[in-house]
């Protein structure tokens, strides 16, 4: 099978081809196909639109498709996010799909940058709780995580080098760290959000799934306004977060923590002060239930009996949170967001595990995103790092946090430390 899991491996396939990005595509395409048929990552793809626009990239001239440097790199949708002339079916059983007439704000950045969509990629139902039926590369017995199960396995079985996500609890770090591939959740807000379902618009996330960290930087230097990185002659300084909930995490993930720091002692230092983290997790669900009782509400009047136990229960949940405790979860997160950034002023980054450990065995759950969900109550951009293989052989992942608005730093920050690791070796 033709691994496509880089740009540069994309790009050294396409110049093996004559520079023929069609015949690329068919090759790729023909992977996915194949492979689909057990990991079931892709809910639509769609051969007919990836071939016409990789035959107009062929036409161009040299110079023409030099100002395109993603001319060529194919990649995924999850499938809340609209795709001109595609289905959005949102993983739901509930007859509430359409074909986009419009296409989101992301996809059309990618597209102008010569990118290529190759179609959608299965989500949980409305991106929340529910598993889906895509199967973690790493291991079929094990959930490959949610809400962007189909991106996480797509990219994990080198079937393309990219797929974007949406995080609104951590449904982008959570299922990357399950399938053992790098990826970002940008700051909130970073990324334009028309086109993709409103879950929860105080958390909603869109972010990237790679094999590789420069992959990653790429997309966001040329779909993002984000911060250029400042580069500093010193040594990287990073934060260990330390609180009871982290000490909740499986005894390989403390390992791992214990480890790493030693490997790291000249970069990684303990952060003594008090951290609330759980105060996060708890407000965060908070919102979220609030934000989705009143975007779903259409949606559970009108179809309730095809909607699962979780969107339900959330629903309910999100029902019996009065508007004043609501705006109290709003301020009080404006408030800890202030604590967590003043922890910049002494490191370029925090780091803390990716998951509670490796992922569940079993297809019945999407895991537990108790670790990712105060990043994304907080809008802070964060990286996953899979760093090592826990008693399972299973990915086990570590996620480095930085300074809002600062993403391209957090990246050239991961390097640093994935270097540090040997995680590129």
């Amino acid at each position: 099978m033709f691994n496509a899991s880089s740009f540069t491996l994309c790009r050294k396939a396409i110049a093996e081809r004559d520079n023929q990005i069609v015949s690329f595509i068919q090759d790729i395409l023909g992977n996915i196909y194949a492979q689909n048929e057990i990991l079931r990552a892709f809910e639509h793809l769609d051969t007919p639109s990836a071939i016409k626009t990789a035959e107009y990239l062929d036409s161009l001239t040299q110079n023409q498709r030099s100002s395109l440097p993603l001319a060529g790199i194919p990649f995924a949708v999850k499938d809340i996010i609209d795709v001109k002339g595609m289905p959005t079916n949102f993983g739901c059983k509930a007859p509430i799909g359409y074909t986009a007439t419009t296409e989101a704000n992301i996809i059309k950045l990618l597209r102008a940058q010569g990118a290529i969509v190759l179609g959608k990629s299965v989500t949980t139902e409305l991106a929340f709780l529910e598993p889906s039926a895509t199967l973690n590369p790493r291991g079929h017995e094990f959930t490959p995580g949610g809400s962007s199960s189909g991106s996480a396995a797509s990219v994990a079985a080198n079937l393309l080098p990219l797929a974007i996500g949406t995080q609104t609890g951590g449904s982008i770090i959570r299922p990357a760290a399950f399938c053992g591939i790098f990826a970002i959740k940008p700051t909130f807000g970073l990324i334009d959000r028309f086109g993709i379902l409103n879950q929860s618009p105080s958390l909603d996330t869109i972010g990237f799934m790679a094999n590789d960290l420069q992959d990653l930087s790429q997309v966001m230097r040329l779909c993002t306004a984000a911060c250029p990185p400042r580069y500093r002659n010193k040594t990287l300084r990073i934060g260990a977060l330390q609180d009871e909930l982290i000490e909740t995490a499986d005894p390989c993930t403390l390992q791992l923590l214990t480890e790493t720091s030693q490997i790291c002692k000249d970069l990684i230092f303990p952060i003594s002060s008090p951290i609330p983290l759980k105060k996060c997790v708890q407000l965060r669900m908070l919102i979220n239930n609030f934000e989705l009782h009143h975007q779903f509400n259409c949606i559970v009047q009108a179809h309730q009996k095809n909607l699962s136990q979780h969107v339900l229960t959330a629903y309910a949940d999100g029902g019996t949170v009065c508007t004043n405790q609501y705006f109290d979860a709003l301020n009080k997160t404006t408030s800890l967001r202030a604590q967590f950034a003043s922890l910049f002023e002494e490191f370029d980054a925090l780091i803390m595990p990716a998951s509670l450990g490796e992922p569940p065995k079993g297809l019945d759950s999407t895991g537990d995103p108790v670790f990712n969900g105060p990043w994304t109550l907080l809008g802070f951009p964060v990286v996953n790092l899979p760093v090592a293989k826990g008693p399972n052989g299973m990915p086990l992942c570590l996620q480095l946090i930085g300074s809002p608005n600062r993403d391209l730093e957090l990246l050239e920050n991961a390097k640093r430390l994935s270097i540090y690791l040997h995680l590129s070796e």
